[in-house]
């Protein structure tokens, strides 16, 4: 008789500057919970400090842990996984993550089990891989967030997802540049979907004049912010959140025009910002169409999903060796 694969349990964390997220997957990448908690930011803000962020956290979890306390008692769990910080390099930290990082190290000890720790970069990456075990290789991604605007050269080898910087931006993310205007318009914070939603509504969209900066291989949003808000009161909300998103796509195929991808080569697109339709339409129609990925809406904005799929990758891959 042919022996069955043993179905194993994958317990995720993820705690970014505004999003609290659980999520429990098996080693079939079926998702059984995933449950998040957008941080409350007061109206007109623009942000949280990490104290307030990090105590958010704490309450959040405790809620998760109750709400999925009967799961937790029918299954076993064996793999805590949790994204320690927000990408690979050394020196990459933020105090929020340490929230999700202890809450593991005690479930980890409480279940037995061996914790595995990535980084909330490999998580969004691996979001966009999707539902499969993803063959080692070689692909680019983009990283887009409120935190981060990189174009990645990005390498999956054994139970790994490590990554090398290509575009970084050298003041704000086009996440930040997103938000502020947004939240200049009137939107809540985060503005992401609100500015989205608006920027469908356009008629007479403008052009957003390019900065001129030393470094080919960089992204600047700071003089486009200074720009947009004299054009506040000049322009409908709709009109200026069209312009915004569509200088951002701009700056996606430029990047890459600078970086080419290889023959047989992909892009994917990952992090919240690559959620906007208006974004992607645009992507649609370029000659990359057919070489761009996105990332599924519903897990393109901060997840524990990509964190528990690296997780169950972990689980498969021991299983084959």
């Amino acid at each position: 008789m042919k022996n069955l694969k043993k179905i194993k349990y994958v317990l995720a964390l993820d705690t970014s500057a505004y999003t609290t997220s659980l999520c429990i997957a098996d080693t079939n990448y079926t998702i059984l919970s995933d449950s998040r908690t957008v941080l409350n930011v007061a109206q007109g803000a623009v942000g949280l400090r990490q104290q307030d962020a990090f105590f958010s956290h704490i309450k959040n979890l405790g809620a998760m842990f109750e709400a999925n306390a009967a799961m937790l008692k029918d299954i076993s769990i064996d793999l805590v996984a949790v994204s320690e910080k927000p990408e690979a390099r050394e020196e990459s930290y933020m105090p929020v993550f340490m929230a999700g990082y202890q809450f593991a190290r005690a479930l980890s000890a409480a279940f037995g089990c061996p914790l595995m720790k990535t980084t909330h970069q490999a998580g969004h990456i691996r979001a966009c891989l999707g539902t499969n075990l993803p063959p080692d290789g070689h692909f680019k991604a983009f990283h887009l967030s409120g935190g981060t605007h990189k174009l990645l050269d990005v390498e999956i080898s054994d139970t790994s997802i490590s990554t090398d910087v290509r575009f970084d931006t050298i003041d704000i993310t086009a996440g930040q540049l997103i938000d502020r205007i947004g939240v200049a318009l009137g939107y809540g914070f985060p503005a992401g979907k609100q500015v989205d939603e608006a920027a469908q509504q356009s008629s007479t969209p403008f052009s957003i004049t390019r900065p001129k900066i030393k470094s080919d291989f960089a992204f600047s949003y700071s003089g486009a912010l200074t720009y947009l808000k004299t054009q506040l009161g000049c322009r409908n909300k709709s009109d200026i959140s069209r312009s915004l998103l569509s200088f951002i796509a701009e700056d996606i195929l430029l990047a890459l025009a600078k970086a080419p991808l290889l023959p047989g080569e992909v892009c994917l697109l990952s992090g919240g910002v690559s959620a906007s339709k208006t974004i992607r339409d645009y992507l649609a129609q370029s000659a990359l169409a057919d070489a761009i990925r996105f990332t599924p809406p519903a897990y393109a904005t901060d997840n524990a999903v990509g964190v528990a799929f690296i997780g169950a990758d972990s689980l498969n891959k021991t299983e084959l060796i």
